[in-house]
């Protein structure tokens, strides 16, 4: 079920998310409706749009769409005659990024990663109007949970045991120094994770083993590498970065 659509921003807000970029929720239903009447070739005929954004707050001329097959941007070029549809299949993502933000901004992101680009698709979110947990519920069940589906299971790993053996204050330092991780207890990071406010997690997804440096956390579930990037001073703005295991070819 898609996200309720937030109440209307201030206008401050409008003014802050059109200079920022910053995408808005529309509604997909109007969304799909439009895109049909104006490019009747464009969606396949059992393609259904489940989220709709729009870029400037709204009162821009781009969307950001998110159908039951494939990521759409719609880039509105020149005067508003020239338009470039870019369709990218979720089979083609292989991992995906979101970023919560920092005590001064005012966008979240969503960065989406493709088989053979270098660079990531970022779409930046208003962040009073686009609950982007949300949004990585959706990439969670269009790319995560299709690719468990679509491969062999995995088998489980045996569990690690962690270390009770204290590494002494000289080493603490040069673990510090180095930005040498440690190893955390999985089950309790798995929590944390499967529920407000970072539900991050799938419902069943099991974490087997976790490992933290500094702020910083890396985790090995049975379903994908995810990796918590905290920055900033005051660690508010936290990117989450999801990669599925097919897409590891090597290691």
């Amino acid at each position: 079920k898609p996200p309720a659509l937030p109440p209307s921003p201030l206008p401050m807000s409008k003014i802050a998310n059109f200079i920022g970029d910053n995408a808005v929720q529309v509604d997909a239903t109007g969304a799909e409706k439009a895109l049909r009447a104006s490019y009747p070739a464009l969606l396949h005929a059992k393609e259904t749009v489940e989220l709709a954004f729009a870029n400037r707050g709204g009162a821009g001329r781009d969307q950001h769409v998110f159908s039951s097959h494939r990521l759409l941007l719609v880039d509105v070029k020149g005067l508003g005659k020239r338009k470039n549809f870019l369709s990218v299949p979720y089979s083609a993502l292989q991992a995906f990024a979101i970023e919560t933000a920092g005590a001064l901004d005012g966008d979240v992101e969503l960065r989406l990663y493709q088989v053979g680009k270098g660079w990531p698709i970022q779409i930046d979110f208003a962040k009073a109007q686009v609950d982007i947990f949300a949004i990585n519920d959706f990439f969670n069940r269009k790319i995560v949970a299709r690719d468990a589906e679509n491969r062999p299971a995995l088998p489980r790993v045996h569990d690690i045991p962690l270390t009770t053996k204290k590494s002494g204050a000289v080493a603490d330092i040069f673990n510090f120094l180095g930005d040498n991780a440690k190893q955390i207890n999985a089950a309790a990071v798995q929590a944390s994770l499967t529920s407000e406010p970072t539900p991050v997690l799938m419902q069943g997804e099991t974490v087997e083993l976790a490992f933290k440096s500094g702020r910083d956390t890396v985790l090995f579930t049975d379903k994908r590498l995810l990796r918590i990037n905290v920055k900033g001073i005051t660690g508010k703005r936290v990117e989450f970065l999801s990669v599925i295991w097919s897409s590891i070819s090597g290691f």
